[in-house]
């Protein structure tokens, strides 16, 4: 019941762009039928008023074709993108590698083709080439070296225990699949703006307005239509949210049978902490870059960011976490309520290592510098790495701390 269940969410996530697709079609009916049975208003007046009524024949025909092609241009929208990555080799990493492969054969998961790492607060095994791997076992498992540096082993062993509970569903991770994709297309053609919504925006606000409102109506239009994408996109999030959070309750007791019941609570409320310190290490990062600094570890700066958390600070994260509520349009589950459903498997866990994450790899220190300046690239910085400042010497420095205050926190999202 439950893989039927999400099939036929995916067959509705499915529908939901078809449905766009018709509304493109309709429009562009609605612009030709225009073009070919009214031509005779053309005819109808005579002398300065023939003027009016070519603009007035030539409106729908300008209005209907920009809106034909920017309701086109969401189909091809590109994902935003991705950070900067490196793979790690088993002959560099030969302990995360072993620890990986046993993860996958006690979940029942394929073996990753390559391990990846980057500077993100976040761990994730996805298809290694997109759809051109869904009918495969092409995997590659991303390792946030932040997330690392702030997980203990067991911790984080629970964490990649997880992620490939997801594959280790089969077909209802590939129809998840298919309707995240589905979701996150949505969400981007919504959202993101690009150059040809620029353009029409400066054309229409710089030609005289006896040319220019036919550009203001367009603008209307599209407005419009992205409501009728938003619309869309609600529906589709409603109805797939109750599924995708069934997923990850499913992926929660991979987690919770490898790493322990009490350890999963402990791991929640641990990365609940570490993204806030994670978000005063980007805010504490942008002013050191202003002033011409580039510490050269991120996790570095994340864990002093930590640790300069307040008691009241500390209480005011548990709190948010222990008020937090599940909506019904949320693809995850709240932490108090994956907490709950942790609990009653009261599993031991399996895997009983306590010290720190970073000791699973070989050279951490080095990795972690590594993905920091891969920051600084993305970001389009020329720093190179023998130029970037050792973090420890910029604390040094300062008499005063250069993080924001942590007494009251700002208002940054828990994602």
């Amino acid at each position: 019941m439950y893989r039927f269940g999400i099939l036929l969410v995916t067959i509705v996530m499915v529908v939901l762009p078809l449905l766009y697709v018709a509304l493109i079609g309709l429009t562009g009916y609605a612009v030709y039928y225009h073009a070919v049975n009214h031509t005779g208003m053309l005819g109808a007046a005579r002398g300065r008023g023939m003027i009016m009524v070519f603009l007035v024949y030539l409106a729908p025909l300008v209005i209907g074709g920009i809106l034909v092609l920017f309701m086109i241009k969401p189909l091809f929208a590109r994902p935003a993108k991705h950070v900067r990555r490196r793979s790690l080799t088993n002959a560099g990493e030969p302990l995360i590698f072993a620890l990986v492969e046993r993860i996958c054969e006690v979940v029942g998961a394929p073996q990753p083709r390559r391990i990846d790492i980057d500077y993100e607060l976040n761990a994730s095994a996805r298809f290694r080439r997109g759809w051109l791997s869904f009918f495969g076992s092409d995997l590659v498992l991303t390792i946030g070296i932040p997330l690392a540096a702030g997980l203990s082993a067991r911790q984080l062993t629970g964490v990649l225990a997880h992620e490939f509970g997801h594959f280790s569903q089969g077909v209802g991770m590939r129809l998840t699949y298919i309707v995240r994709n589905v979701n996150g297309w949505f969400a981007r053609v919504v959202y993101e703006r690009d150059e040809w919504d620029e353009w029409l925006a400066e054309t229409a606000s710089e030609v005289d307005f006896r040319i220019g409102w036919i550009l203001l109506l367009s603008q209307l239009c599209v407005a419009i239509t992205r409501g009728v994408l938003w619309f869309l996109m609600l529906v589709g999030h409603a109805v797939s949210g109750f599924m995708l959070r069934q997923m990850e309750y499913d992926a929660d007791r991979y987690e919770t049978r490898v790493a322990g019941s009490e350890t999963f609570a402990e791991t929640s409320h641990r990365i609940r902490q570490l993204g806030v310190a994670y978000g005063l290490t980007q805010q504490a990062v942008v002013g050191l870059l202003n002033q011409g600094l580039y510490p050269d570890d991120l996790a570095k700066v994340m864990l002093k960011m930590g640790d300069e958390l307040t008691p009241k600070a500390l209480r005011q994260i548990k709190q948010s976490g222990d008020e937090e509520k599940t909506g019904i349009f949320d693809t995850h589950p709240c932490d108090k309520d994956r907490i709950a459903s942790s609990e009653r498997e009261k599993a031991p866990g399996i895997f009983h290592v306590d010290g720190p994450a970073s000791k699973l790899f070989q050279n951490f220190e080095g990795l972690s510098k590594n993905v920091t300046w891969d920051l600084y690239r993305d970001i389009g910085s020329p720093i190179k790495p023998q130029n970037m400042d050792p973090v420890e010497k910029l604390f040094e420095k300062e008499e005063e701390p250069t993080q924001p205050s942590v007494e009251t926190l700002p208002p940054i999202p828990f994602d």
